[in-house]
């Protein structure tokens, strides 16, 4: 009995044997096969986005240092002409904020100067600040922060360069500031602007102003 027992044990294993061998001849199934496939693959997916990760991530923080360094015109300049992959990323956005608010603020500091040639260069600062303002506004309008900079940028440049159409067009902006966001500060500082502006005093002066600049 318990030879015939072995014997059964070993013609089993003996057919196990002969099955693995001839599934070795036969290669792998269509279904393995299908399988090592979907594994090989979805590794491959997930090295190629941790590479693309790291990259994109290496390429916006070099892109913000850039931006940082970019503390004269002529650098920010430099920058969103000619830096390769600068073009439609946040820092360009950024970069033309910061070249906006620096147009600005060098138009707004030499408009009274004695020097002809000097308020003229200025009223071109505050003309190129106003414009980039303008395009700016229109891009950010998803961006509260931005959008209500772009809109008090545009206005004070408008205001500032005080001719009529100027004038009218800041009224424009501040209307917006003020209706849009009208419970920020700069919301609320554009409601203290329409007052002035529209204030019967401060018509006449503008007026008198404009009259100045258009001769």
């Amino acid at each position: 009995m318990q030879a015939e027992r072995k014997e059964v044990e070993g013609n089993a294993l003996a057919q196990q044997i002969k099955s693995a061998y001839e599934g070795l001849k036969q290669g792998p199934s269509r279904t393995t096969m299908i399988g090592i496939a979907v594994v090989l693959a979805a590794v491959l997916l997930i090295v190629l986005f941790y590479y693309f990760w790291t990259s994109s991530t290496a390429a916006d923080s070099h892109r913000w240092v850039l931006l940082d360094e970019a503390v004269y015109g002529e650098q920010l300049n430099t920058l969103l002409s000619e830096e390769e992959g600068f073009k439609d990323t946040p820092q360009y956005r950024a970069a033309r904020f910061k070249e906006a608010r620096m147009k600005l603020a060098k138009g707004l500091r030499h408009l009274g100067d004695l020097n002809k040639q000097v308020r003229d260069e200025a009223r071109k600062n505050i003309g190129e600040a106003v414009k980039e303002y303008e395009e700016l506004a229109k891009e950010s309008s998803r961006t509260p922060q931005l959008h209500q900079e772009a809109l008090w940028g545009a206005a004070k440049g408008s205001e500032a360069l005080g001719g009529s159409d100027e004038i009218a067009a800041a009224i424009g902006y501040y209307e917006k500031l003020a209706k849009e966001y009208d419970h920020s500060a700069l919301g609320k500082d554009a409601k203290k602007q329409l007052e002035r502006l529209n204030s019967p005093s401060t018509k006449q002066t503008l007026a008198e102003l404009a009259r100045g600049l258009e001769r």
